[in-house]
């Protein structure tokens, strides 16, 4: 009887072996787990792409590179810009994605690289976490280009379930920071403005550790200015392996700032729907919702608004559903209306009440349906909407007053404010106390690096003054460490100053400080 069993047991050894090698299964068992771990970088040739031997190389990261590019659900779009050097001229060159995508199993689609809405490449969206590559070569045409912008979408679908496809979030895909623009050059990117091109439009600021105070305050000043007209800057310490000193500080920021677009103060009434995301028709199951965010800062008076006129435009339902339409502001309801089946348009005069008001608001209109559906197969016809572009915000009398809007009045009495550091910045603490400048600075303010008879004295947790004078207006501004929020606090004489992060100490009149 063992002799039969292990008999047996040979033969079917032998089959499963014989099956294993006349299937290749093996082989196709690994294939498919590094298609699906380590995808395969693709290139697509363009027979428009110029060959060239030229010695001089540079690598161009997109605009805004901080910033997370992320494509979520099918389809997703979303798009990159990438500013090419304009004295040292490309040759040849390639654009680079890179992507980390996860995928459900059901779907089936791709990740697709448009310019100037053509086709330039595709990768197949594996199931799993994945990571992804592609090569797109450029034509002369687009290395010409001051500006190279390209369109990113996923495209495809998950499985039929039923009757329907599936509607929530199948596959999401961030594009990494390694995605760049790889060129050939014909001379070496030796401007400081080709430089800052290179690295996506950031103003990257040396500060190694053999800084005085007196180089510090002056890079720290060049920084802001860069900064309050929306060019990103940042500090870089001993570590950085390319950074700009304050002499090409002083030669870039200028044309830096006469490149940027000249930008309307808001003006009133403040339309919502023109353009944007509010702006045209849309199409959805059960409900949609429309965000303004209104920030009373952005127009020349900080006036109030009154109330929102509101248009909407409604499609038809079945008798038994009705429409209800949902205002609220800041997180508070302001309104609700429920319509009758046969209701087509909605019109109101929304009051925004100034005790609800703030610096930063959020209006949200919500339309949603009261229809339900029972299974996937009874699902309906998709509802739509629109918000007209007349929905306006109406401004009221009254102007929005606050602790930081009364110091940027005071701050515009001045003209000219002499700014600096209490004692020694690293990186980290000159790019914060940057920022706290961007938002306290107003717009006709001039500001002069100095480190003695400060106006605005950077301030950090080791370096604060125990007790300030008694002549002065003084305020502290500084960011609240549980909530980000700005804080701003006038202080009176003999006040202990007491928090965990870097601050400014504004002086309103003539103020000696002992450190």
């Amino acid at each position: 009887m063992r002799m039969i069993g292990i008999g047996l047991m040979g033969f079917l050894i032998a089959g499963v072996a014989l099956l294993l090698s006349t299937m290749n299964i093996w082989d196709k068992a690994q294939w498919a787990f590094q298609s699906q771990v380590i995808s395969p970088r693709l290139a697509f040739e363009t027979p428009n792409a110029l060959p060239s031997s030229d010695e001089y190389t540079a690598i161009i990261v997109r605009s805004d590179p901080n910033h997370p590019i992320i494509l979520s659900g099918l389809p997703a779009y979303q798009g990159i810009a990438f500013n090419l050097p304009l004295n040292a001229r490309p040759t040849s060159g390639y654009l680079q994605i890179d992507a980390t995508a996860q995928v459900l199993n059901s779907v089936e689609g791709v990740l697709r690289v448009s310019i100037d809405n053509v086709r330039r490449g595709e990768v197949l969206l594996h199931p799993g976490v994945v990571s992804l590559s592609l090569q797109v070569p450029l034509s002369p045409s687009e290395l010409a280009r001051q500006q190279l912008v390209v369109s990113l979408s996923l495209q495809g679908s998950g499985r039929h379930a039923q009757c329907r496809s599936e509607t929530g979030v199948v596959a999401i895909a961030e594009i990494e920071t390694t995605s760049a623009v790889h060129l050939t050059l014909d001379r070496p990117l030796t401007t400081t403005s080709d430089r800052v091109n290179a690295w996506g439009g950031v103003v990257r600021v040396g500060w190694p550790n053999w800084l005085d105070r007196r180089e510090q305050a002056r890079r720290l000043v060049l920084a802001t200015q860069a900064k309050q007209q929306g060019i990103t800057a940042h500090f870089l310490d001993d570590h950085a392996a390319d950074a700009l000193s304050t002499a090409e500080l002083r030669e870039v920021i200028p044309s830096l700032i006469a490149a940027v677009p000249v930008t309307r103060a808001a003006s009133w009434p403040r339309h919502v729907a023109l353009k944007g995301a509010n702006a045209g028709l849309r199409q959805f199951q059960t409900s949609t919702q429309w965000r303004a965010n209104v920030d009373l800062r952005e127009g020349a008076v900080p006036l109030i608004p009154a109330e929102l006129d509101l248009h909407l435009a409604l499609g038809r339902q079945s008798l038994e559903d009705q429409w209800t339409i949902v205002v609220t502001l800041n997180g508070r309801l302001l309104r609700q209306d429920l319509l009758t089946p046969t209701t087509t348009r909605f019109d109101a005069l929304v009051s925004l009440p100034a005790e609800m008001i703030s610096a930063n608001n959020v209006i949200e209109v919500t339309a949603s349906s009261s229809r339900t559906t029972q299974n996937d197969c009874s699902q309906p016809p998709a509802l739509i909407a629109e918000m007209l572009p007349n929905t306006a915000l109406i401004a009221g009398e009254s102007v929005f007053s606050d602790a930081l809007s009364i110091l940027q009045t005071q701050l515009s009495d001045l003209g000219t404010l002499r700014i600096g550091p209490a004692t020694l910045l690293n990186a980290v603490d000159a790019d914060a106390a940057s920022d706290l400048l961007v938002l306290v600075m107003p717009a006709d303010v001039r500001m002069r690096p100095a480190i003695e008879n400060l106006d605005i004295m950077v301030v950090t947790p080791s370096d604060v003054p125990t007790t300030l004078p008694e002549a002065a207006q003084i305020w502290h501004v500084t960011k609240d460490t549980e909530t980000g929020n700005l804080s701003v606090t006038p202080l009176v004489s003999r006040t202990e100053i007491t928090h965990r992060a870097v601050g400014l100490l504004i002086f309103i009149g003539k103020a000696e400080v002992a450190l």
